[in-house]
């Protein structure tokens, strides 16, 4: 009898039991990254080996080297984006602000193009600036006149 009653109980906890990556950004996928950043013009390397997997988006532009990373422990979620310029001396760094508003409008559950856009543009200057949309934590880096940096991650 105890048996019986144990069956079922161990079948509800393995069903219930998830494979979801608790780390990832819910709803955004890498191919969702590369293949949109592919449309632009950006080449993609992968690196998928080993328990870290990683997709490197690059462009080299007039003005700069404009770069995304994607990273996660598996192929079928994103833990994190980084975007990346590194700019010419002589480049006027608004210029980059397209590039930036294309990757933070990466489409994940919970996101808000709008909020992301607007918060992007009142800091886009800013030495460091971080805000959470939709459970992401978006955080943009001016470390120096040539460098910006945007990172989504979960919060």
């Amino acid at each position: 009898m105890k048996k019986l009653l144990l069956l079922p109980l161990l079948a509800t906890l393995f069903a219930c039991g998830s494979n979801e990556n608790e780390k990832a950004i819910k709803g955004l996928k890498p191919v969702d990254v590369y293949l949109n950043l592919e449309k632009q013009g950006f080449t993609t390397e992968k690196s998928l080996g080993g328990d870290i997997k990683g997709w490197t988006n690059k462009k080299q532009e007039v003005g700069g080297m404009f770069i995304v990373e994607t990273i996660s422990s598996n192929t079928s979620s994103v833990e994190s984006v980084r975007a990346t310029v590194n700019a010419d001396i002589n480049t006027d760094m608004s210029r980059t602000m397209p590039f930036f508003q294309f990757v933070a409008s990466m489409p994940y559950e919970g996101s808000n193009y709008e909020a992301t856009t607007k918060w992007l543009k009142n800091n886009f200057n800013s030495s460091e600036s971080d805000t959470i949309v939709g459970g992401v934590k978006f955080t943009i880096r001016n470390p120096s006149q040539i460098v910006k940096v945007l990172m989504l991650e979960k919060e």
